[in-house]
């Protein structure tokens, strides 16, 4: 299972002003893949999910959660030049991603999630990064 530690470091490899871009486009190539399977509605459910368990320990938890949880993560991201820094970025990007990897593989297991991950990231660094 790819974990938060290995989607940090997969994202530490890229400078700050490439941040936003490295998060929205592993996005982009999982909620591909996701939403082939349980669609769109059942993608953003489990993206509000994953925004509700992060909420406690995330950068932005002094802002108004029910706000990011209206976003989806791409108009968030679009949204965050400026207003959060690269740090900041990268930290609700990982959290996210893990948090949401996490809730699909207990929906639907380890060896599975763990596959949709690697085609949906299939040609990124982030296999290189795992070994």
């Amino acid at each position: 299972m790819i974990n938060h530690r290995e989607i940090n470091k997969y994202m530490e490899q890229y400078p700050d002003e490439q941040v936003v871009e490295v998060a929205m486009q592993l996005w982009v190539k999982m909620s591909v893949e996701i939403v082939t399977i349980i669609g769109p509605d059942g993608f953003d459910a489990l993206y509000k999910r994953s925004v509700i368990l992060a909420e406690a320990t995330s950068p932005w938890q002094e802002s108004d959660t029910k706000e990011v949880q209206n976003y989806d993560i791409i108009t968030l991201l679009k949204h965050s030049n400026g207003t959060q820094t690269p740090t900041q970025i990268r930290s609700i990007s990982c959290l996210l991603l893990t948090t949401f990897s996490d809730i699909l593989s207990s929906l639907i297991g380890d060896q599975l999630t763990s596959r949709i991950l690697e085609v949906a990231w299939e040609g990124t660094v982030i296999n290189q990064v795992r070994g």
